[in-house]
């Protein structure tokens, strides 16, 4: 694992996770204040407050759980499978419909099932909200021990500057109505696996998305 990255990505994690929550308690609170200190508010403006706390209380409570995800993605569960049939379960499980399979160079391998499923499920998740839950996906085993999974898209896609502000520790795009997680847990699970990820802008749209990352034994 490259430490220098993995120091960034958790100081980074870090950040986002208080400024996450102060940004959303904060409106909550300032809600329930004005609802304490004026009894004889106007039903329709109580009302608005009462909603406006909640929706605050709401996106605090999603960021919550998205940490949750992020703590229970635990490395060690290694298991041989049929890349393939694994692969096409896992983005069934994700609500993606893959227009495409392709696994080159192997049939079964051994490869850590949760860390593999953290690093591909957020990237399909992805799909499914931006991506009109279509893609198609493209495996082949890379240098010694090292499986690569590329996951293309016919989405909006991103420009180049945007792809390179979404790999930034726990970026999000704008408008998505997530925690802004997603790609968090891609990159925790991609550094445990002592791999990489890359994004890439597709013409006219779309993105194509790779992971690189260590797995056990490939069987032909």
């Amino acid at each position: 694992m490259n430490q220098t990255g993995w120091g960034e990505f958790v100081n980074g994690f870090a950040r986002f996770v208080a400024h996450g929550l102060r940004n959303r308690l904060t409106p909550a609170f300032t809600y329930v204040r004005m609802l304490k200190e004026s009894p004889d508010m106007a039903p329709e403006r109580r009302r608005m407050m009462i909603e406006l706390a909640d929706r605050s209380l709401d996106e605090a409570l999603k960021l919550c759980r998205a940490v949750e995800q992020v703590s229970h993605a635990k490395a060690g569960e290694v298991r041989a499978v049929d890349l393939a049939a694994w692969l096409g379960a896992l983005a069934g499980r994700h609500g993606v419909a893959l227009e495409g399979l392709a696994v080159t160079g192997v049939k079964t391998v051994e490869l850590d099932t949760g860390l593999w499923e953290t690093a591909l499920g957020g990237l399909l998740e992805n799909v499914r909200e931006h991506g009109n839950a279509r893609a198609g996906i493209l495996a082949e085993p890379v240098g010694d021990g090292q499986l690569r999974v590329a996951i293309v898209d016919q989405g909006p896609g991103m420009g180049a500057m945007d792809v390179e502000r979404v790999l930034e520790p726990t970026r999000r795009r704008e408008g998505s109505p997530g925690a802004g997680m997603g790609l968090s847990r891609v990159t925790w699970a991609v550094l445990q696996l002592g791999g990489s990820l890359q994004l890439e802008a597709m013409e006219p749209g779309g993105i194509r998305a790779t992971v690189t990352g260590r797995l056990g034994t490939i069987g032909a």
